[in-house]
Parts: C-alpha cells; sequence; structure tokens
C-alpha cells in the first residue's frame, strides 16, 4: 500500500515469499530512514522507483525472484551505504548505469536472469569492496573491462550466458580470494592466461562453450 511511505521511521522491512502483487509505490521514498528492505519472492510487477535513491542509509535491498520490468535507475548510485544489491529473475532490460560506480561500499551485486544489454560499465572497477558479482543469463556484450582489475577482493564472478567477447584478463590472478569463476557459454576468444595458476583458491573454473586456445 502507497500508505506505507507514512512510516517515515521504518528502518526493516520484510515481506519477502509472499504473494504481493502490484508496483512499487513511489511514496514509499520517503521511508528515508530504511535500512533493510526484503521484498523477495513476490510477484511484484512495475518498475523500480527512481526515488527510492532517496534511501542514503540502506545496506541490505533486496528485490529478487518477482516480474519487474523497466530499466535500472541512475538515481539508486545514491544510496551510499549499499552493501547486498540482489536483482536477480526479474525482467529489467537497459544498461547497468555507469554512475553505479560510486556505490563503493557495495559487497554483493545479483542481478542474473533478467534482459540487461550493452556493455560491462569499467566504473564498476571502482568498487573495490565487491566480493560476488553475479550477471549471468542476460544480453552483455564486449569484454571484461581493464578497469576491473582493481576488485581485488572479489571471490565468486559469474558472467556465463551472455554474450561477451575479448580474452580472459591476467588480471583476474590477483584476485587471490576468488574460489569460484565461470564465463561460460559466451563468445570469448583468445589464449587462456598461465596466470590463472596463481589463483590457489580457487575451487570452481567454467569456461566452456566459448573459442579459446
Amino acid at each position: 500500500p502507497a500508505g506505507f511511505g507514512n512510516w517515515s521511521k521504518v528502518q526493516d522491512l520484510r515481506l519477502y515469499e509472499n504473494q504481493l502483487q502490484g508496483s512499487l509505490p513511489p511514496e514509499w521514498s520517503a521511508m528515508t530512514e530504511m535500512e533493510l528492505f526484503y521484498l523477495g519472492k513476490n510477484e511484484l510487477t512495475g518498475t523500480l522507483p527512481a526515488g527510492f535513491g532517496n534511501w542514503t542509509k540502506v545496506w541490505d535491498l533486496r528485490l529478487y525472484e518477482n516480474q519487474l520490468h523497466g530499466t535500472v535507475p541512475e538515481d539508486w548510485s545514491a544510496m551510499a551505504e549499499l552493501e547486498i544489491l540482489y536483482l536477480f529473475s526479474n525482467l529489467l532490460t537497459g544498461i547497468l548505469p555507469p554512475d553505479w560506480g560510486g556505490l563503493t561500499k557495495l559487497q554483493h551485486f545479483f542481478v542474473y536472469d533478467n534482459i540487461l544489454s550493452s556493455t560491462l560499465p569499467s566504473e564498476l572497477g571502482a568498487l573495490t569492496d565487491l566480493e560476488s558479482l553475479l550477471v549471468a543469463y542476460n544480453s552483455f556484450t564486449g569484454s571484461i573491462p581493464t578497469k576491473w582489475s582493481q576488485l581485488t577482493k572479489m571471490q565468486v564472478v559469474g558472467l556465463f550466458r551472455n554474450l561477451l567477447t575479448g580474452s580472459l584478463p591476467s588480471y583476474i590472478s590477483e584476485w587471490s580470494d576468488l574460489w569460484w569463476l565461470s564465463v561460460d557459454s559466451n563468445q570469448m576468444t583468445g589464449i587462456l592466461p598461465s596466470e590463472l595458476g596463481l589463483l590457489t583458491n580457487l575451487q570452481r573454473l567454467t569456461l566452456s562453450n566459448n573459442q579459446f586456445t
């Protein structure tokens, strides 16, 4: 209900795993004390309200497994405290906004299983606290950005089932905590870097269905 927007002091709202329908009310943008927001596994439709960018205290936001569509709001780059963002398994389209490179506290970012496209933003290389990134099952093109070499805390990287090209960067060997890497089912080429042998914590590596040599 739009009237929930009157809850100006609410910090923690958990309504996940219900059968909630309809769109996210723009009036909820007034809940500026929000810190945890869980509405995953419902039947929500409509778009992501740009006004949620007013939630400058939110650090954990989960809207996965709904039917949300439309583009991803650039205004969400104002969520400076955000550490966890789960938007996977929706119908989101368009690009990942380069401005999201300002979410410098982000640690876990899951947007897999949507209809996102264009290239992977090099600006995400500024997310130096990022530990897990899952953008699989979309339509991203281009190569893995050079600036992602700065993501040295990375542990889980899932880029599979996209339209990515180019080679596998040798700088991945600097992600010393990496234990799972999957880039299968893309259009990647080139020689596999010998530096991968330096990843002593690696447990799962999936590179199949590409054109590596």
